[in-house]
């Protein structure tokens, strides 16, 4: 399982993203609005994210719930910048 931000939006739509999310042998494209956050670098942080799109083939439909667990853990490990956070500890809140 691997995530990808490939945009990031600025001014008013800042909170609006899309990811690349790596599942099995399946590239899906996930769109994700941040709603609220708390962040500080050397500190515990947290995201809460709103799903709004997941291009999820037909063949996948059953699997939804492990790939959207697998989605939440997948961005508590990125933290509020991948390789680049200097958070502590993190959380994700992930509404779908």
């Amino acid at each position: 399982m691997r995530l990808r931000c490939i945009s990031w939006g600025r001014e008013e739509a800042s909170g609006d993203t899309r990811w690349n999310f790596y599942w099995g042998h399946e590239i899906l494209t996930v769109s994700l609005s941040m709603v609220r956050s708390d962040t500080r670098s050397g500190r515990p942080g947290w995201i809460h994210w709103k799903l709004e799109e997941m291009d999820l083939p037909f063949n996948l439909e059953d699997k939804r719930e492990e790939i959207l667990t697998a989605l939440k853990e997948a961005l508590t490990v990125y933290k509020d910048g991948g390789i680049y956070s200097m958070s502590t500890d993190f959380k994700v809140i992930l509404d779908v």
